[in-house]
């Protein structure tokens, strides 16, 4: 990549969710580590805002081109790219914590007029964009998410095995990725299997992701149902057999810019259940199943279909492995890339 483009990486230092694994993937494929300008160590909260807006344009080259790939970046710096992933912080406030949905209803709308362009990741989050920012189409690009074949793929019933012993599960999973807050809809989920456990008693749900809640307003559920296992943070390798041993992955969510766990799943052989949310349709396509997110037993009835039909899963697996090809991080960067030579 040119190198009178650097990168905002203020994303290398936070756990890792969807936005910062888009922002790294792509990230070491396209650039140098000395074009990406980062803080050297965790800074949360105001202290990470102080870094972006201070420090970070007094350390970029001057008449340089900033990418900042995760959501925010310095508002006085014009002659920079900005990925908005989604506007969820605008479009449901009540999901975060105030002090959150104030500093980015503040700033997102003036890093998007600002900036030189505005990257996002669906066509669905571009829309919300064009209509919710009055920001012109033509200045907004789609940049999708990928996926890592050499890290997702299916695993062996070793590498199964030993992720089921590491959790304690003792029998088949349902299996759901993502970071604990709520428009993962989890309250739902949990109602949903609740239902499907009646016909299913030796089945457990799986959820797997990052517990820490900085920044999100509790998910409103008590950790204590039965045959629910909660993994926490799973390593790449663990998180791939997870999914490689799953009945199905489950993405139960209100609202989702992308979603890449379903292309992780898809790419593991795990066949696909989610909701008609956000931009999840347009990234799964016919490779799942659907359910409304405001329907808890439409959600229950989703689950029940799949397991009690082994054909439906196998097809699923076929579409799903079929789908995922057309995603990749090298695709990712090179679509990045195009659009940065445009503005550079």
């Amino acid at each position: 990549m040119d190198g009178n483009v650097f990168v905002n990486g203020r994303f290398q230092y936070r756990p890792i969710t969807g936005v910062e694994r888009f922002a790294g993937e792509i990230s070491k494929r396209l650039f140098d580590p000395g074009q990406v300008i980062s803080p050297g160590k965790s800074l949360p909260g105001i202290a990470g805002h102080c870094w972006e807006q201070v420090t970070l344009p007094q350390r970029l080259p001057r008449q340089s081109l900033l990418w900042s790939p995760a959501n925010t970046g310095p508002i006085r710096v014009r002659n920079q790219a900005i990925t908005i992933h989604d506007l969820a912080p605008l479009d449901y406030p009540e999901w975060y914590r105030p002090a959150f949905r104030l500093w980015y209803r503040l700033i997102l709308p003036r890093l998007a007029q600002n900036s030189r362009f505005v990257i996002t990741v669906s066509q669905f989050s571009k829309d919300r964009i064009v209509e919710r920012l009055s920001i012109a189409p033509d200045r907004i690009a789609v940049v999708p998410g990928g996926v890592d074949r050499t890290i997702f793929y299916p695993r062996d019933q070793n590498r199964i095995e030993a992720i089921r012993r590491r959790l304690g599960l003792a029998s088949d999973y349902l299996l759901s990725v993502g970071t604990i807050q709520p428009r993962k809809n989890l309250v739902s989920l949990i109602r949903a299997w609740e239902l499907v456990r009646k016909d299913y008693p030796d089945i457990s749900l799986v959820i797997a992701g990052e517990t820490q809640n900085r920044v999100f307003q509790e998910p409103g559920f008590e950790k204590s149902s039965e045959r629910v296992c909660w993994a926490g943070y799973l390593s790449d390798p663990e998180l791939a057999a997870l999914y490689s041993g799953a009945r199905a992955l489950i993405l139960p969510s209100f609202y989702e810019g992308f979603g890449l766990c379903l292309l992780e799943a898809m790419a593991c052989g795990a066949p696909v259940l989610t909701s008609t949310a956000g931009a999840l349709p347009e990234i799964v396509q016919s490779a799942g199943l659907y359910f409304s997110p405001y329907s808890w037993e439409e959600m229950a009835e989703s689950i029940l279909i799949l397991f009690g039909d082994p054909a439906l899963g196998e097809e699923l697996v076929r579409k799903g492995q079929r789908r995922v090809q057309s995603y990749s991080w090298e695709m990712s960067a090179r679509i990045l890339n195009g659009y940065l030579r445009t503005i550079n």
